[in-house]
């Protein structure tokens, strides 16, 4: 990038940011603290964006149903998409079914609402969303078009569960268009964005990090709760970055990143692969539509530089660009290869009968522990290891390969306390947990972290890293390879907290180590292989401090 303004930057070559790009995804991961070191700001900061984001004038709002249903379907078959409520199959007439506000409202809610308060005198972090957030600044926003909803594209307000109209002329077409996609039946179209300052006014040049991340976890969950309603849908990653900011009247500050596109179709419509369709040549936009965010956007262009310059590094310009991965780079480098299975290997047997939780009673009950989080020793089932590890690489429609198939992440279980299982570290390989090393990792990992105080990793019965194959991504998406990286584990981290939730456990997601030595510790090739997030499995012990939790 020649600049780093985010009103005058301008892109380098394709291979400078690539470079720009690459260079970030091991900072970020390895040498965080440089990064931190470059500056944070205070939580009082004046420039710190509000908490719920708001047009700066009047616009159209649409009220959604105010009572989502309290029940959407069975959570194990919803992680399996084996789930078709009444009404997800095709009409007998053959015509499709006609507005639903109240499934919209439900995907919403449960998607990514507001699902708690914490009241007491003690609460640092009151408002709870249905994903984990760092600091529970949720920056991540969902705009969106639906066939349930008035025409155009509508900016998703969870505070008053309530639709803002951003555009009456944009559709799914259009979104389409933008990603080289085939949306025709498509009964929502999804948008994840980030607004950037509200984790840049904190963690400067590191939040882009956490926004991508999080974006990650609240696709995973939106996933999961579509397919609890009827509803199968991809998660698109590549699309023209710019056109979609145009087409939802984003602000032209580089104060929100669009991360991913969400399409969603009824089971009975869904297609079987991501489809293709060339896009159109971009011609000469129109003047810009912008609808002003109020408050601000938090982002000092200079403290937070290199945030701006890596996401602008990251955009797609040329349609060209969204054209498949050519047939011979289907195999991937970088992910490992399965061995023959060994006789050490530890088949996993799903329960199921926990996962038969109430999507939306799993969705809400998501937690990540108190503040301070001490989990009792208590040991857990293998049949609730299987239940948290299987269902979470399930397979994942995505755009970077154009194809269904589980997602492009290493799962490694540190197990301290499970009934029928030597302690030990363990990789999920084909359905089994296979021995890496006998050793119990979890005092070792406790000294490496920053949270010494705040989680005791010690008494947790099981810890899951959750790791990114980053060789393949870096070779056929150098511009995309840093969000593919935390918006595939965030997927799967999703899925594995709901899944806990069902079986009563709390799952502190955390990225607060020294990766490189985490890697270590793991027996990674860490330039092949990137820890992204630890999990923290357990029941709570009683919470340090008092507080009342608030549920709708």
């Amino acid at each position: 990038m020649t600049d780093t303004d985010p009103n005058t930057a301008t892109p380098g070559s394709a291979a400078e940011d690539a470079a720009l790009v690459r260079k970030y995804l091991y900072d970020v991961h390895y040498r965080w603290q440089e990064i931190h070191a470059e500056g944070q700001g205070g939580l009082d900061d004046p420039d710190r964006p509000p908490l719920f984001t708001r047009p700066a004038v009047p616009r159209r709002r649409y009220a959604l149903p105010a009572r989502p249903r309290h029940r959407l379907g069975p959570l194990g078959a919803a992680l399996r998409e084996e789930y078709e409520p009444y009404g997800a199959t095709r009409p007998a007439s053959g015509a499709p079914g006609g507005p639903d506000p109240e499934r919209l409202s439900a995907l919403l809610f449960y998607g990514y609402g507001f699902s708690r308060m914490d009241a007491g005198p003690q609460v640092e972090w009151p408002w709870h969303r249905t994903v984990a957030s760092a600091r529970c600044f949720y920056p991540v926003e969902l705009a969106l078009w639906s066939a349930d909803a008035p025409e155009g594209v509508h900016r998703y307000d969870p505070a008053h569960h309530e639709l803002s109209e951003l555009r009456d002329d944009v559709g799914a077409k259009e979104l389409a268009a933008a990603a080289a996609a085939d949306f025709d039946g498509a009964r929502n179209v999804l948008v994840v964005t980030a607004r950037l300052g509200k984790t840049a006014f904190r963690y400067r040049n590191y939040s882009y990090r956490l926004a991508a991340q999080e974006a990650g976890l609240v696709a995973g969950n939106l996933l999961v709760v579509a397919s609890a309603l009827g509803m199968r849908g991809q998660m698109r990653t590549r699309f023209l970055d710019e056109e979609v900011a145009r087409l939802l009247a984003l602000p032209d500050d580089d104060s929100e990143s669009v991360l991913a596109v969400l399409p969603l179709w009824d089971a009975f419509e869904a297609p079987k692969e991501p489809g293709y369709r060339p896009a159109p040549v971009p011609s000469p936009p129109p003047e810009r539509i912008v609808v002003p965010v109020a408050g601000g956007s938090g982002i000092d262009p200079v403290l937070s530089a290199r945030m701006l310059a890596v996401e602008r590094a990251s955009w797609l310009r040329d349609p060209e660009e969204l054209a498949p991965v050519r047939p011979d780079a289907r195999v991937r480098p970088g992910k490992p290869e399965p061995a023959e299975a060994t006789a050490f290997d530890v088949p996993l047997a799903p329960v199921r009968g926990e996962s038969d939780m109430d999507t939306a009673t799993a969705v809400v009950r998501r937690d990540s522990g108190p503040d301070v989080f001490l989990p009792t020793a208590e040991p857990l089932p293998l049949g609730t290891v299987s239940d948290l590890l299987l269902d979470a690489v399930r397979p994942l429609g995505d755009d970077l390969w154009h194809e269904t198939a589980p997602p492009e992440v290493g799962v490694h279980a540190l197990v301290g306390a499970v009934d029928d299982l030597p302690r030990g570290h363990y990789r999920l390989v084909d359905g089994a947990l296979r021995p890496v090393g006998r050793d119990d990792l979890r005092s070792r990992l406790q000294a490496m972290n920053v949270w010494r105080t705040e989680i005791n990793a010690r008494t947790s019965p099981l810890l899951v890293a959750v790791t990114a194959y980053t060789e393949g991504l870096l070779e056929h998406h150098p511009g995309r390879a840093f969000r593919a990286t935390q918006l595939s584990t965030g997927v799967v981290t999703q899925r594995i907290s709901l899944a806990a939730a069902a079986h009563g456990l709390s799952a502190r997601v955390t990225n607060s180590y020294d990766a490189e030595e985490f890697a270590s510790l793991l027996g990674l090739d860490g330039e092949r292989e990137i820890p992204v997030f630890l999990l923290v499995l357990g029941r709570p012990n009683a919470p340090w401090h008092l507080a009342t939790r608030l549920r709708p």
